[in-house]
């Protein structure tokens, strides 16, 4: 799931799921659950995802353990904002703070950060980014997992720029890029593409085209992590949430299909042949 291959991790998880159960290893139901949520919500399986976390939700209570009620709700509210049930989001975000208390753990940090993304998306950019960097220990997020950094430096590039500040949205940019090279995974390279994209039609609103090349390197990304099996959903709504309007001023498909993305000494690009760089 981590490296960006999701149809092994499907199936690895489903195997996992299966033995667990047939071998009386219940205590590990709920990490299974989880994680088939997360494959799912990146494939754009939503309902799926939202079936799996019901069920994490309920063993997760009869344990009685905070820490998984805490990441099974944050889950949540990442599954909510990226269906667009923002008072869902929010509702389930808050909670999964409250629940997993005030110790500044992994736990705490992700919760956090599917907190700070609902904020963003429901209109509150300035309490996304201070929520965000409170989650994730400060400017270098040390707090969250390497593979997650560029999509939430994506979030506080986004956020940035919905509050006018496109030098900020800039440096957060060039921040998901680091990050993304040293992790060498196409999907967390999509992220920062995504990320130099808003930032840059921000620098330049009328001069769309290197947040246009960085968009297609960004779908091109998703189309090798998902191997073609799915249109990208979740990519779809984050890229119109993201851009609002950037496929209409420069013709960018956003509607899943394949688009060949033009070399740009400027974008970051993901060759499907070798690892991805950022130039």
């Amino acid at each position: 799931m981590y490296l960006g291959r999701l149809a092994d991790s499907v199936r690895r998880l489903e195997r996992g799921m299966g033995l667990a159960r047939a071998t009386g290893q219940s205590h590990l139901i709920t990490y299974l659950l989880i994680a088939q949520s997360v494959t799912y919500g990146m494939l754009g399986r939503f309902t799926d995802a939202s079936g799996c976390l019901a069920d994490a939700l309920e063993v997760a209570v009869l344990t009685d353990s905070a820490e998984l009620h805490a990441m099974v709700l944050g889950y949540q509210c990442w599954i909510a904002t990226y269906t667009s049930d923002l008072d869902v989001a929010l509702r389930t975000g808050e909670a999964a703070l409250a629940v997993g208390g005030p110790d500044q753990d992994w736990f705490g940090s992700v919760a956090g950060g599917m907190l700070a993304q609902a904020r963003l998306h429901a209109g509150d950019p300035q309490g996304a980014i201070d929520l965000l960097l409170e989650a994730g220990g400060g400017p270098e997020l040390p707090l969250m997992d390497p593979p997650s950094q560029p999509n939430w430096y994506s979030v506080l590039t986004t956020a940035s720029v919905r509050l006018g500040d496109s030098g900020q949205a800039a440096r957060w940019a060039e921040r998901a890029g680091e990050v993304a090279a040293e992790l060498g995974m196409p999907l967390r390279t999509g992220f920062a593409n995504l990320a130099r994209s808003h930032a840059a039609l921000a620098a330049d609103p009328a001069d769309p085209a290197d947040a246009a090349d960085a968009l297609r390197w960004a779908l091109a990304a998703v189309a090798i992590t998902t191997r073609g099996s799915l249109p990208g959903q979740c990519w779809e709504r984050s890229v119109h949430w993201r851009f609002c309007g950037l496929s209409d001023t420069c013709g960018t498909c956003c509607s899943g299909r394949r688009v060949a993305p033009r070399r740009s000494r400027r974008s970051c690009s993901v060759p499907v042949s070798r690892s991805p760089s950022w130039v």
